[in-house]
């Protein structure tokens, strides 16, 4: 676990698979986490997922990292993985991933 803030960090194995396998870089998946362009809860698989457009990998890309909350003061990182070209779009408007704006200042 690593210490963020005033939440503690636990990281699922898909994730560290996921990192792993995409390429990553280490702080990464918390720095999108705390500097987010978007925040949205996702109905179908009832978790939070923070989004970011970024550099990566020498383009800009829009990255998705979900996240479970697990108490008030534990985050559990589910799974990080690029988004296609209008998904965020498409599950915005088709009411799959509802805005959610955190409580504190992660």
């Amino acid at each position: 676990m690593d210490r963020m803030s005033d939440y503690e960090i636990s990281y699922l194995r898909h994730f560290v698979d996921q990192k792993a396998v995409r390429e990553f870089p280490d702080g990464f998946a918390e720095m999108l986490f705390r500097n987010a362009d978007y925040y949205y809860y996702d109905h179908l698989t009832e978790r939070f997922v923070a989004v970011k457009r970024t550099h990566f990998k020498g383009r800009e890309r829009d990255i998705v990292l979900a996240y479970e909350v697990a108490s008030e003061d534990v985050i559990v990182f589910v799974t990080i993985t690029l988004l296609k070209e209008r998904q965020q779009q498409n599950r915005v408007l088709s009411g799959r991933w509802e805005r959610h704006e955190p409580e504190s200042n992660l």
